[in-house]
Formats: structure tokens, sequence, C-alpha cells
């Protein structure tokens, strides 16, 4: 074997080892790259993740003070760094309301509650922008999803009953507006003279009644606007709107009340214009036409027995008086018969008691307790009148 081929021969493993060393030296360059890259995107991930999270704490501190205009630009420099992060939508959107950026507030709201469905109160944001932009059917739909999510809440329910009322949708906005004057939970004031007044323009003056009524309650003494309604209302269904003329059926006519004495009658009313006295009953006679309240009031040992009234202006609180109460539609309130030998007067009960009317010439309307009044059994207060 010559030196050459030794030579050759002898190369071979020592070529082997170097590719192999070669092979392992580049793999660990590899991993010596990859872990260094790995390491420097970690670190550069940590500090965006710092960076993002500063500018976050930046914006919340100026959403809080409510620095919107810087909120909204911070936000939206977060949400380049960290896209969909926690409430970034939602305050966005917020700001943007604030700021009267109505569009991008709704998109905003939008992107928020693709991925918080749940969120009403955004819901119910985004449904009053569209409210506030004339959105109807838009506002209408989230403003109902919102009532099925809370349905006690007053300002969801004030906000429907608006909108089924621009929308033309009258039965609904007056179920609506009816639950916020019935419902316990309605304290504020504003709200219910709005939501009665509304109910006016509906037709629906029982209701709007009811709600100017409890709006009453809580007012001062010296807001008279809810009282105001109360007469509008009341006006609208011919109902009495001073408590003077007022027939409380067993009880009174204004302020003369069954049971008061003679001195409380004389301090309001003073002296009557005509008194019979017949033992120990007494007639007093006040006003002399129909048109000046005339009022008589009937005592029975000092003490008013009976009062009646041959005035159409004398009214219960409803509206029923000698002027209407023959009318068809309070023929179910009423029992009546022909009492004693005068066939020619019928005598109108309400049922229940409390209240008769009569429908001869110059109808009385008497105001008692018990059964029936004394005039039916042609008693001595009918004798006493009758004369």
């Amino acid at each position: 074997m010559t030196d050459e081929q030794l030579n050759a021969e002898g190369d071979a493993p020592d070529g082997d080892g170097a590719g192999i060393t070669s092979k392992r030296t580049l793999l660990l360059v590899a991993a010596s790259l990859f872990l260094a890259l790995a390491l420097v995107g970690g670190l550069l991930y940590h500090r965006s993740l710092e960076a993002s999270q500063r500018v976050l704490e930046e914006a919340a501190a100026c959403f809080e003070r409510g620095d919107y205009v810087i909120a909204m630009e911070k936000y939206s420099e977060a949400l380049k760094m960290r896209p969909g992060t926690g409430e970034i939508f939602y305050r966005m959107a917020y700001s943007y309301e604030m700021l009267g950026r109505y569009a991008d507030a709704v998109d905003s709201y939008a992107a928020h509650l693709e991925n918080n469905p749940w969120d009403t109160e955004a819901l119910v944001r985004l449904g009053g922008i569209y409210l506030r932009l004339g959105m109807y059917n838009d506002a209408v739909l989230l403003y109902e999803e919102a009532a099925e999510r809370i349905p006690d809440d007053p300002d969801v329910r004030y906000a429907l009953s608006v909108l089924y009322e621009r929308l033309g949708r009258d039965e609904k906005a007056a179920e609506s507006y009816v639950w916020l004057t019935e419902s316990n939970v309605v304290t504020d004031p504003e709200v219910l003279i709005s939501s009665a007044r509304a109910l006016m323009k509906l037709g629906q003056y029982v209701e709007a009644l009811d709600g100017f009524t409890k709006a009453n309650e809580f007012l001062p003494d010296d807001d008279k606007r809810a009282f105001h309604g109360m007469n509008a209302a009341k006006s609208m269904m011919g109902w009495p709107t001073d408590d003077a003329v007022v027939v409380t059926p067993g009880e009174s006519i204004g302020n003369i009340k069954i049971g008061a004495s003679s001195p409380d009658i004389l301090s309001v009313w003073g002296k009557p214009v005509d008194r019979v006295a017949e033992g120990e009953h007494e007639l007093w006679t006040y006003g002399t036409s129909s048109e000046e309240l005339s009022t008589y009031v009937f005592f029975q040992d000092g003490r008013v027995l009976e009062i009646a009234t041959r005035s159409k202006s004398h009214r219960t609180s409803d509206g029923l008086g000698l002027g209407n109460f023959m009318d068809p539609k309070y023929s179910e309130r009423f029992d009546r018969w022909v009492a004693g030998d005068d066939e020619e007067v019928y005598r109108y009960i309400l049922k229940g008691g409390g209240l008769a009317l009569y429908s001869e010439d110059g109808a009385t309307a008497v105001i008692y307790r018990g059964d029936v009044p004394l005039s039916t059994e042609k008693g001595r207060r009918w004798r006493l009148l009758s004369n």
C-alpha cells in the first residue's frame, strides 16, 4: 500500500467527524438564535403589555375625571396595541357619546355588544342614542329587549313609552305610561308628570288623573304643576275641580259633613238664609237658587243628619250629579223605585248607599247615612223641605 493510499484512507474518519461537528455547531447556533429571538420577542411583548397597560391606566384616569377627549385618544391608542381588550370599546363609546359624536358612539357600542351581548347597560345606552337620533325603530327593539331583562326599571319603561308614542303605537304607549303611573318603583315626579301629560294627549283622562295625583305626593307644596294637571284631567271628564262642590256619598258636600255640629256649620258657612225648627229637628237653607248652590242641612239634636242640594254644580268626584244622573250610562249605578204615595217622584238610590236623587222638577240630591234617606219615607226633613 502506498503512502498516498494510506493517507487517503486515514483522512476519511477525520472528514466525517468534521461534518458532524459542523452540523452540531449549526444546530447550536440556530437554537441560540431562536432562544435569543424568543427572549427578545418576549421582552418586546412584555414591554408592549406594560406600555399598553400604562396607556389604559392613563385613559382610565382621564375617563374617570370626565376628560373624554384625551380618554378617547388614549383608548384608541391602546386598542391598536391590544385589540379588543376589556372595556375599551364601551369606554370609547361612552366618551364619544359624551362628546356628541353619536355615529362613532354607535359603532363602538355595537362592537362592545358583539363581545358582550348581555351588557344591558350598553344596550340601553345604544338605544338612547338611536332615540336621540330619531332612529325609533332601531331604538324600540333595544328598549324592548332591555325591558324584558330589567322589567322594573322606570327609565327603560319611560323611554319605551316615548318610543311607542312617537311611532304612533298609541295602545302600547298608553299601556306603558299607565305602568309608570301605577308602579310602586316610580317616585320621580317629573316622570309621573310627563307620563300623565302623555296620557292626556292619548285621551286616557282617568289614568292621567292618577298619574298627576301620584306626582303631587312627591312635589313640594309650592309646586302646583301636578295639581293643575289634576284639574285639567277632571275638566276633560266633566268632574268638579272645586272641593267645595264635591259630593261624597254618605259623608259630605264640600266642607259640610254629616255628624258636624251646628256651630261647625256656622263657622264655615255663616248664618243660613232660612232656618226652620221642629222639636229636635232643624232645617237650615243656604242660597236661593240652583246657580247659587242651594243647600239644605238637616239637623237632629244639633248634629248634621242629612244634606240636600238642588244645584247641578254639586257633583261626586267622578262627575255624577243632578245634571246627568238620568243618562243611561249611569243606569247600572242606581236602584230606582217610587216611594210613598207620590208616584210622580222617582227615587234613585246609589248602589252602596249614601246618595239619593229625585227625578221631579227641581230635582234634589240627598247625602245620607244608613240604608235610605229620611225623605224616602216622607219623613220630617222631606216635609220641611217641601214647605
